[in-house]
C-alpha cells in the first residue's frame, strides 16, 4: 500500500473528518460557555461566593477557576480598596447599581451580588466580563462551525482533485497526440515518477506506446523488404522472358502477364498498407497540392478509354470546366483509377464518371450498369480482399478498400449504393479544401 493513491485519499478524508470533529468540539464548548454565562445571576453568584469563603482559600480559588471557564472574572469590592485598573473607572457604576446584571460600556457585562463574609462584613461580589471576553453566541458559533468545516472540506477536495486531474490531464494529452499519429509521444516524466496507481498507468502507457511504435516501424521495414525481395526476382523474370520470347511467344506472353499481375498486386498491397487509417495524419502521409480535379477525371477517362472500347463499353466523363482543390494528387488519381477499373470490370454497356461539389464536399461518383451487389453485401464492398458474393472476381479485392482509405486520409468517406435498374454507384466524398495560389 506504500504510495497507494487509495491510501492517500483515505488519509486525506480522515484528516478532514478529524479536523471537522475538532471544530465541532470547540464550537460545542463555546455554546456551553454561552449558556452558562447566560444562566449566571446575582443569587447564584452570592451563594457561590459565600460557600467558597466558608470552605477556605482552596474553594475560593476553585470558584475563580470555574467562573473563568465560563468567561467571568470574580472581583470582591471592599470599601474603598482599589480595583483592577480596567475596572477602576467603573467603580461608581458598579457600586451604585442594584443587585443583578449590569451592561458595561463597549459591550461588557457585570453580575453584581451583595455578600456577607464569615466575619460579618458586607462586601460586593462582582463577576465581570470585559469586552472581547464574552462567549460567542450559539448562532454565531454554528455559523463559524459551518464556514470552517466547508473550508476544510474544500481544501481537502481541492488537494485531491489537483492530485488526480493534473497527471490524468497529462496522460490524456499524450493519448491524443499518440492517436493523432505522433507515435514517439510519451507521458511527461513528472507524471510517471511516483508510486501510485496513476503513475503506474502512465508507465504502462509509455510501455504500450513504445511497443506499438516498434511494431509499426517493423511493419514498415517488412513492407519495404518484402517489396524489394519480390520486385527483384520479378525484374529478372521479365529479363528472362524477353530473351526467350522469340522461341515460345504465346507461353511467354502468358508468363509476362502473370508477372505484371504480381507486380500490380504488390503495389496495391504496399499502397493499402501505407494508408493505414490508424497511422495516416494530416502532417505525415498526405501531401496536399493545388489540383484541377476536372482535368484529373478527364485524364483518367483517356487512360481507360482503350479498355472501354475493347469491351464495347461507353465511358462517359461529366465534370465542370474546372474544379480546384487541395488534395494528394497521387492518392486521388489512384483512387479514381480503381473506381473506374472496378466499374469497367463488371459493367455491361456503360460507365459514368461524375464530378461535382457542394458548399461542404467534393463528390466523385462512378456508376456502372453491371449486375451490382446484393443489398445485404453492400457494407462489405470496402473490406480488403473481398471480391463479391462468390469470391471469383478478377481483381485482388483491394481496389475499393484502397479507395476507402484514400477517402479517410482526406478526412472524407466513400459510399456504395445500388444503381437503377441495376448496377453499382460508388461515391468518393471529401471536404472541399480550397486550392491556394
Amino acid at each position: 500500500m506504500r504510495g497507494s493513491l487509495t491510501l492517500r485519499l483515505l488519509m486525506a478524508f480522515w484528516l478532514a473528518l478529524v479536523v471537522t470533529l475538532l471544530i465541532s468540539v470547540f464550537v460545542t464548548q463555546r455554546i456551553n460557555a454561552y449558556r452558562a454565562w447566560s444562566a449566571l445571576d446575582a443569587e447564584q453568584l452570592a451563594d457561590a461566593v459565600t460557600a467558597a469563603q466558608y470552605r477556605g482559600r482552596a474553594a475560593t480559588r476553585a470558584l475563580h477557576r470555574r467562573l473563568g471557564e465560563r468567561g467571568y472574572r470574580l472581583v470582591i469590592i471592599r470599601g474603598s480598596r482599589p480595583l483592577p485598573p480596567e475596572l477602576e473607572s467603573l467603580r461608581n457604576e458598579i457600586m451604585n447599581a442594584p443587585a443583578g446584571k449590569l451592561r458595561l460600556p463597549r459591550g461588557g457585562l457585570a453580575v453584581i451580588a451583595p455578600v456577607t463574609e464569615p466575619d460579618g462584613d458586607q462586601v460586593t461580589a462582582v463577576a465581570v466580563q470585559m469586552p472581547g471576553e464574552r462567549p460567542v453566541s450559539p448562532g454565531l458559533a454554528l455559523g463559524l462551525h459551518l464556514v470552517l468545516s466547508l473550508l476544510v472540506i474544500t481544501l481537502v477536495a481541492w488537494w485531491v482533485a489537483r492530485r488526480l486531474t493534473r497527471p490524468v490531464r497529462g496522460i490524456q494529452q499524450a493519448v491524443r497526440r499518440f492517436a493523432g499519429g505522433e507515435l514517439g509521444t510519451r507521458v511527461a516524466p513528472e507524471h510517471r515518477s511516483g508510486q501510485d496507481e496513476i503513475a503506474a498507468l502512465a508507465r504502462d502507457f509509455d510501455s504500450m506506446a513504445a511497443r506499438i511504435e516498434t511494431l509499426v516501424r517493423d511493419r514498415d521495414r517488412l513492407l519495404h523488404d518484402v517489396s524489394h525481395e519480390i520486385r527483384s526476382p520479378l525484374a529478372r523474370m521479365r529479363l528472362a522472358l524477353e530473351l526467350a520470347r522469340a522461341q515460345r511467344p504465346d507461353a511467354l506472353d502468358r508468363c509476362d502477364a502473370e508477372v505484371d499481375r504480381i507486380d500490380d498486386l504488390v503495389e496495391e498491397i504496399l499502397t493499402f498498407a501505407r494508408l493505414d487509417p490508424e497511422q495516416v495524419s494530416e502532417h505525415s502521409r498526405i501531401q496536399r497540392e493545388s489540383t484541377d480535379l476536372a482535368q484529373l477525371c478527364r485524364d483518367a477517362g483517356e487512360r481507360h478509354g482503350i479498355l472501354a472500347d475493347e469491351r464495347d463499353i461507353r465511358l462517359d466523363i461529366k465534370t465542370p470546366d474546372r474544379l480546384d482543390a487541395q488534395v494528394d494528387i497521387r492518392l486521388i488519381d489512384r483512387a479514381l483509377d480503381n473506381l473506374i477499373s472496378n466499374a469497367l470490370r463488371y459493367a455491361n454497356t456503360r460507365v459514368r464518371v461524375h464530378l461535382g461539389r457542394t458548399p461542404d464536399d467534393i463528390r466523385m461518383a462512378v456508376e456502372g450498369d453491371g449486375t451490382g451487389v446484393a443489398p445485404g453485401q453492400l457494407p462489405r464492398v470496402f473490406e480488403p480482399f473481398w471480391r463479391g458474393g462468390d469470391g471469383h472476381g478478377t481483381g485482388y479485392g483491394l481496389g475499393l478498400a484502397l479507395v476507402d482509405r484514400v477517402a479517410r486520409a482526406h478526412h472524407g468517406q466513400v459510399q456504395a449504393q445500388a444503381a437503377q435498374p441495376h448496377g453499382l454507384i460508388v461515391t468518393l466524398l471529401f471536404p472541399a479544401f480550397e486550392a491556394t495560389t
